[in-house]
């Protein structure tokens, strides 16, 4: 996955959960941004888009998911044989 897809699946995490990343500065989203590139990048953006957007439906306390969390719902997809 390239790096402008990872910005697309954080930048649509942080619409959603604004208040968790409110105070943080460009440097950390980087480092945020950085720790979702190493989780995720041998997935296709559409796998882990897909992934996300289980995630998110399935959030029932109100934090953002993180991108260990994106990788297991990927890697359940694709024991599911349900690839994007």
């Amino acid at each position: 996955m390239k790096r402008s897809e990872i910005k697309k699946l954080t930048y649509t995490v942080r619409l959603i959960y604004p208040w968790f990343y409110l105070d943080m500065s460009d440097y950390e989203r980087n480092m945020i941004d950085s720790a979702w590139m190493h989780t995720l990048k041998d997935y296709e953006y559409k796998l882990a888009n897909a992934a996300l957007i289980i995630c998110l439906k399935n959030d029932k306390v109100g934090c953002p998911p993180s991108p260990g969390k994106v990788k297991a719902t990927i890697e359940e997809l694709i024991e599911k044989g349900e690839q994007a």
